[in-house]
């Protein structure tokens, strides 16, 4: 069989397409996972966080498997990177001003001053917000810039199946 006429559309073929949609956000949410555990930072204050070892928040990012879904009616794959750990909301966004109060009425927070390690016991502390560090952001971002380095291996490996088909469906 030889190839006649102006139209390359026969020539490919769909699985071929879907698999290559199906490695690139393998690809993308691989990448997205790793920049996402980059961007989070290490609290090494050992009386912050007394029971947390360092680096728990950044050990609990996961990736989803990738999720077959209709996007704005075009067929699409999704992955995404997660983070459960409790405190994720907290660091990853900013915090307003706040007044952090014992959970027993009557009762008195106690805590370590850093670096010095002196005991405190007070009824209340006057929290001054923080800044959040954005982790999802800085990834979000980062594989924008880096996504034709992230997607062209699953590109190019669908390109050599692809002419390899069509290589087949012409002789």
């Amino acid at each position: 069989m030889a190839y006649v006429g102006d139209l390359i559309a026969p020539l490919f073929t769909p699985s071929l397409a879907s698999e290559c949609a199906l490695e690139m956000a393998e690809a993308g949410g691989d990448a997205l996972l790793d920049y996402a555990i980059e961007a989070t930072p290490v609290n090494y204050n050992p009386f912050s966080s007394p029971d947390r070892l360092p680096g728990t928040l950044k050990s609990r990012w996961r990736k989803t498997m990738p999720e077959f879904r209709v996007v704005r009616g075009s067929p699409a794959y999704e992955v995404r990177a997660e983070n459960h750990d409790p405190i994720a909301p907290f660091v990853e966004n900013d915090t307003r001003p706040h007044v952090i109060r014992p959970k027993n009425p009557g009762g008195a927070l106690s805590f370590r001053l850093w670096p010095t390690g002196e005991r405190v016991t007070v009824g209340g502390v006057k929290h001054p917000g923080t800044t959040g560090w954005h982790m999802t952001l800085k990834a979000t971002n980062r594989l924008e810039v880096e996504f034709e380095t992230v997607m062209d291996p699953p590109v190019t490996r669908w390109a050599k199946r692809q002419e390899r088909n069509a290589r087949r469906q012409l002789l």
